[in-house]
């Protein structure tokens, strides 16, 4: 993407994970009441197999809508990235990224891709991977192959549904980027942070199947800060939708590129 977003991805690669709103049009999100988060254990050692199931059935989505929401701590520093999106698969998105006072827009259809981060769209490069459960589901598969303890948490309302709430912790791994951040991540990197134990928690849609969330926790040293606390979210919601999920052009790219055409 344009240089100062390599240079965002650049921070976000020595902290940990990255985040993203902007001003280009607003994605409708769920507000923090709809979303809780799971915290009591109620069984040890379950079954694999539905958290499997879901993050296969997962994979299968065209379209959805998403918002990520990233803190890093360290010490007194306090840091948090936001992202927001809607994505129709293959190859279609509108992607907005916030932190502070850095705001990037991104819009991509098909090989054509646009970013604006000084009110001005400029053509960048596409993501070629805008999907975002497939990581999901090989983190999974791995975790399950290993034979790692997966906990059973209380069931939990996210966004319009209650979810069954499963997590486990992978040993000595980094974080696994869904596929619209790795480029955003830089250097097209698939997995950010040092090898450290990462706790995962999936929140599953008891009514759709569907996973509508996915939280980590970790715990990762960096150079000249020392260890930086890392808790991610990552909330799915108007999954195959199409009448609220579709991607649309920005207005304010319509009007810059009607501009550029009556030149």
């Amino acid at each position: 993407m344009s240089r100062r977003v390599v240079g965002f991805g650049t921070m976000v690669v020595m902290l940990a994970l990255a985040g993203l709103t902007g001003c280009t049009p607003a994605v409708q999100v769920p507000s923090s009441s709809t979303t809780s988060t799971a915290v009591t254990v109620t069984a040890k050692n379950v079954s694999w197999t539905p958290l499997t199931k879901a993050v296969s059935q997962s994979t299968s989505a065209s379209m959805y809508k998403l918002e990520s929401d990233v803190e890093l701590k360290n010490g007194s520093m306090h840091t948090s990235y936001t992202v927001y999106g809607t994505v129709n698969l293959p190859d279609r998105a509108s992607i907005s990224v916030h932190e502070n006072n850095f705001n990037v827009s991104f819009y991509q259809q098909g090989k054509v891709a646009y970013a604006d981060e000084t009110s001005s769209w400029t053509q960048t490069d596409p993501i070629q991977d805008l999907g975002s459960f497939n990581s999901y589901a090989q983190l999974v598969q791995t975790a399950a192959g290993k034979h790692l303890t997966l906990e059973k948490l209380n069931r939990t309302f996210v966004v319009d549904e209650y979810c069954d709430v499963y997590r486990f912790t992978m040993p000595n791994q980094s974080v696994q980027l869904p596929g619209f951040l790795q480029q955003v991540a830089g250097n097209n990197r698939s997995a950010l942070g040092a090898n450290e134990p990462i706790q995962y928690t999936f929140y599953v849609g008891q009514t759709t199947g569907f996973v509508r969330e996915v939280q980590t926790d970790s715990i990762n040293p960096v150079d000249q800060l020392g260890p930086v606390v890392t808790d991610t979210s990552t909330t799915f919601f108007d999954i195959d939708e199409p009448k609220v999920a579709a991607v649309k052009i920005p207005q304010t790219l319509v009007k810059q590129l009607e501009g550029s055409a009556q030149q």
